[in-house]
């Protein structure tokens, strides 16, 4: 049995190796990327770690960008955020562990992230107010930033983003998050380059050879740690932000997607048929956040309005922006 043992042996020797092969793989990529791809912003620290800041454009009140649950940070505004910048400055950033940030020491807590966008901000020179725009995920972010700091905001433009009470309205959202794969398992594909190898991701209406996605499909395994922590807070975040039910008087525009198309991105066209009603109605219930809402429909969009029709985004930023004057 002597035969047995050491065809055994080799084996698990070849396993490793490849394990191994795979790892490295993946950390020269990830610095090769980032050296391919260096910061096109600014890195400041904010308290022992720094965050990566795209500021462009010039006069107020400063625009601010806050991202999704989206590896891809700041590279979600590409196709609006120069448009922007033509009229007032323009500020697009990466969340802690995203794209270019460091992760630093912070929970990935609405709270958490609120203040330290305004800390980035604040390092960055730039003071309110401020209008925000934010997209999907950033619509629970944003309540945070919203509630601690209201004199600073002169104005709120949602992009499609999400509803606190979204996964409780609309369960089926919740099992698709929990079919998932585990994190564990998909922090070991990415560790070991299956990730960059087999995961190529596109933003919609865009092809596969923009800048912004090569970009963000060179530099996403890096992110997906904190994508996968940002992803598994989003429910506790919800908690919290459905007790934000105010804006008061601070104008907001909610821009939504009503593309029939959504129904593609679902796995059950059933699903996705219920979806785009209750996400609708949801939509509706944002406006009525401020006094001053108004509701923006986007019928030529899916989620990622700011992809599909960037014009609709920078226009309803056009007129926030000449609100506040």
């Amino acid at each position: 049995m002597k035969w047995f043992k050491r065809i055994s042996i080799g084996i698990l020797l070849f396993i490793v190796l490849v394990l191994l092969a795979g790892f490295v793989y993946e950390q020269i990529s990830r610095n090769m990327a980032l050296k391919k791809y260096p910061p096109h912003g600014s890195m400041t620290d904010i308290g022992g770690y720094k965050l990566h800041a795209d500021i462009r454009g010039k006069g107020g009140p400063v625009v601010v960008f806050e991202s999704g649950l989206d590896g891809g940070g700041s590279l979600a505004w590409s196709k609006v955020q120069d448009k922007v910048a033509e009229f007032t400055t323009a500020f697009s950033y990466d969340r802690a562990g995203i794209l270019y940030s460091e992760r630093g020491p912070q929970p990935k807590t609405g709270e958490a992230m609120a203040e330290e966008l305004h800390t980035l901000l604040n390092k960055s020179g730039l003071k309110g107010p401020y209008i925000l725009v934010g997209h999907s995920m950033a619509g629970i972010i944003l309540r945070s930033f919203i509630k601690n700091y209201p004199w600073e905001v002169a104005g709120i433009v949602f992009v499609d983003t999400s509803h606190p009470e979204q996964l409780t309205r609309f369960p089926e959202l919740a099992k698709a998050m929990e079919a998932l794969p585990p994190d564990a398992m998909v922090k070991l594909a990415s560790n070991l380059g299956l990730v960059r190898l087999m995961v190529k991701e596109n933003y919609p209406s865009t092809l596969p050879a923009d800048p912004t996605n090569i970009i963000n499909n060179a530099l996403f395994p890096s992110s997906l740690s904190a994508v996968l922590e940002e992803k598994n807070e989003f429910a506790p975040m919800s908690l919290i932000a459905r007790d934000i039910n105010s804006f008061g008087n601070i104008p907001l525009t909610v821009i939504t997607g009503t593309s029939p198309n959504r129904i593609n991105d679902f796995p059950d066209p059933e699903m996705g048929k219920k979806f785009i009603p209750a996400w609708l109605g949801l939509q509706k219930e944002q406006v009525a956040l401020s006094t001053k809402g108004t509701h923006v429909l986007a019928p030529k969009s899916g989620h990622y309005v700011q992809f599909d029709q960037p014009d609709l985004v920078i226009n309803a930023i056009h007129k926030m922006v000449g609100k506040s004057h």
